[in-house]
């Protein structure tokens, strides 16, 4: 049986914090005596010598990297709907296999955003009516039976069901409940579309583009359901974009820059140990390890939860040393820390390195590895990489409480 990995870990205490503040190098105690009573008293903590820092460079360039990062999976997005769009005008072979290859292309710009999850910002904002963007874009696992067809049950699924109007605000509104019944939107529900179930142990679903020719009233649900999840999909990375955009009209990246720097540096530091210790090593690797089932994947029809898993770690990477995928370099958090401690700086650079290390050793397709006997060298490498992710999340931590920041790692079930 294998062991459960849920538990929670909170460190630091949130405290009046200024633009610009400093930070105790090292905590001493001293006890003394005084002569004029009879007790016995202890002295007040010595303080040692503050060591100051701006955080400033290093939030402004946050702020940059999410905009930046944002609006380019709005693009992709976009790519992918227009290949959509020309697959449902005419349904193909080559035209499926066409909008398949720009899903699996633009799906890193998403996954690099994670960095930027459980930080407070618009992504994670819950709306009571619609849920939050971040459970519409990229909700999983999914219930392939909520959907459309399955094995077990040709009628299964939403598309099946006639009786119920498939329009945008139903399936937001279905998209609201827990679990996965909930997970009817987003890059999944795309996914699943455009693959259909996933049946061979070491290979993605094999849909036919026949499930797509008008005419049919469950192929025409189907389209509109494929049309409506992509365009959502669309409109709501644009919508976080530009939300993040800092020329707009009530941008958060202004509020951003307003918070206190340790409110500041909390968020942003929460959202990078988050995502390495709950999402990527605890999500996305440990749960399906646990259960052996490959439904448990992130990416389970297409067959690319490994490029999930890498690609969200560069996420982390990108804001730690302050250097965007195109190249561009700004100030990262390694720069920060460093000038407070040089050392913890030092080991988050080489924890970060060896949990990159660690995921790129996990065999392809991930589903051999979720299958594999409790013993075998695969399993070796996928818990090689937990353990390595979940050391990057605590560093992370670390630095953060050195910050005087308030530094979450905690499993989550979000989104």
């Amino acid at each position: 049986m294998h062991r459960r990995r849920s538990f929670a870990i909170q460190v630091g205490l949130v405290a009046l914090a200024i633009s610009a503040f400093a930070v105790p190098a090292v905590a001493q105690q001293a006890a003394t005596k005084t002569a004029k009573t009879t007790k016995a008293t202890k002295a007040a903590p010595a303080a040692a010598k503050p060591v100051s820092f701006d955080a400033k460079p290093q939030l402004a360039a946050y702020a940059q990297l999410a905009a930046e990062s944002y609006a380019q999976a709005a693009t992709e997005s976009e790519r992918l709907k227009r290949a959509v769009d020309e697959f449902l005008k005419t349904p193909s072979d080559a035209a499926l296999n066409e909008a398949r290859a720009i899903w699996v292309n633009a799906r890193p710009s998403w996954l690099r955003t994670l960095a930027f999850r459980f930080a407070q910002g618009p992504v994670d904002v819950v709306d009571a009516k619609a849920g939050s963007p971040a459970r519409r874009i990229d909700a999983w696992p999914i219930d392939d039976s909520s959907i459309d067809y399955v094995e077990a049950n040709p009628t299964a699924g939403l598309i099946n069901d006639t009786k119920v109007a498939l329009t945008r605000d139903e399936l937001i509104k279905r998209s609201l409940a827990e679990g996965r019944s909930g997970a009817v939107l987003g890059w999944h529900a795309v996914e699943f579309l455009l693959w259909g179930q996933d049946m061979a142990p070491y290979a993605p679903g094999q849909r036919a583009y026949t499930d797509f020719l008008a005419g049919q009233v469950n192929n025409d649900r189907r389209r509109a359901y494929l049309k409506l999840a992509t365009d959502q999909l669309v409109d709501d990375l644009k919508a976080v974009a530009a939300a993040w955009d800092a020329k707009a009209k009530q941008s958060y990246t202004a509020r951003f820059l307003l918070l206190s720097q340790r409110e500041a540096l909390s968020n942003t530091l929460t959202g990078l140990a988050r995502t390495a210790y709950a999402e990527i090593a605890g999500r996305a690797i440990a749960t399906p390890l646990d259960s052996g089932d490959q439904r448990d994947e992130s990416s389970d029809a297409s067959d690319t939860s490994d490029r999930d898993i890498s690609f969200a770690l560069r996420g982390i990477r990108a804001v730690w040393t302050g250097e965007a995928p195109t190249g561009t370099q700004r100030a990262g958090f390694d720069q920060l820390v460093a000038r407070v401690d040089p050392a913890l700086a030092a080991r988050v650079t080489a924890t970060l390195h060896r949990a990159e290390n660690a995921v790129a050793a996990i065999e392809v397709p991930f589903d051999r590895t979720i299958t594999a006997p409790v013993d075998s060298a695969m399993r070796q490498k996928a818990e090689a990489a937990i353990t390595a992710l979940r050391a990057l999340g605590t560093t992370l931590r670390e630095a953060g409480t050195r910050l005087g920041a308030t530094v979450q790692v905690e499993a989550t079930t979000a989104p």
